[in-house]
């Protein structure tokens, strides 16, 4: 017997030349294998996970989108109800934005493939019950990172915070965002917006090998006065040389460095050991180019 059609068939992310879907998974007798993305009637692509990222299109074009599931046994399901998308118009401002509620179970996060990480010496960042969070032990500075991409150099990231009430004062546990960054086999490089449960904040520029990192001299900084708790929203922005983070609305850190001029957003998440990496975490991340 066929899978059942998919459901709720959603844009996550538009922009001039992408449009990432996000739907509800099928069920199957013997197991979805997959699914099939239509653009107009016609196969876009494949994926294996409930998300998909449509690269390629051209600015200020609406597109209708379908999507059916296929099962190992060679069934196909009826097509998804069908929503369309309208790319943004072109930009030579580099003003791409991303904006998920991590509404998938992944493990490393991907989303369609809208995240990445380098095969490296790091960890993956995870995603269950509407919370991202990482997967780090706690030795080496293996902090747990994922990147987008498309972004030009001037960038603001901002996310919700969500801390579990069996989080007590303890081990320390860091919830980052990202800026400028890139990567490879061997180096993580950018800046890490970090902030601390208990209130501390920070601003580090990672140098390449793991566990080479600078902790940027703060220019102005100022004090939360108490723990982060679930729906604090932190933000993080880098314009020119100047790196400048936020807790609702509130400047608590401020740094200068022009060391990177380029690379892309992201999210990061640190624990040492003895604390535990479902206990402070992200419900929802917005990233734009300015």
């Amino acid at each position: 017997m066929p899978p059942s059609v998919p459901s709720g068939l959603r844009t996550t992310s538009v922009t001039s030349s992408e449009v990432t879907l996000s739907w509800t998974a099928s069920t199957d007798n013997v197991g979805v294998a997959g699914y099939r993305i239509f653009r107009g009637g016609v196969q876009a692509g494949t994926s294996a996970t409930i998300g998909f990222v449509d690269r390629g299109l051209n600015p200020s074009t609406s597109y209708n989108y379908a999507v059916s599931a296929y099962d190992a046994a060679g069934n196909n399901s009826s097509s998804s109800v069908p929503i369309s998308a309208t790319t943004a118009a072109a930009s030579s401002s580099n003003n791409a934005s991303y904006t998920t509620d991590f509404n998938l179970t992944q493990n490393p996060i991907s989303e369609g493939g809208a995240w990445r990480r380098a095969n490296n010496q790091w960890t993956n960042v995870r995603t269950s019950g509407g919370i991202a969070f990482g997967s780090n032990i706690g030795n080496s500075y293996d902090d747990s990172y994922a990147l987008l991409s498309g972004f030009g150099p001037d960038q603001t990231a901002e996310a919700v915070v969500y801390r579990n009430s069996a989080l007590a004062p303890g081990p320390t546990h860091e919830i980052e965002l990202l800026l400028r960054f890139s990567d490879d086999a061997g180096n993580a490089r950018g800046y890490e917006c970090l902030f601390s449960y208990y209130g501390g904040f920070d601003i580090v520029r990672w140098n390449g090998p793991q566990g080479d990192f600078t902790s940027l001299a703060l220019i102005e900084s100022g004090y939360l006065g108490r723990d982060l708790v679930t729906g604090d929203v932190v933000k993080a922005t880098v314009v020119g040389n100047v790196i400048t983070t936020y807790v609702n609305g509130q400047l608590v850190a401020k740094a200068v460095d022009s060391t990177f001029t380029n690379g892309q957003p992201g999210i990061g998440f640190f624990v040492r050991p003895g604390g535990s990496n479902q206990l402070l975490g992200f419900t929802r991340y917005t990233a734009s180019g300015m």
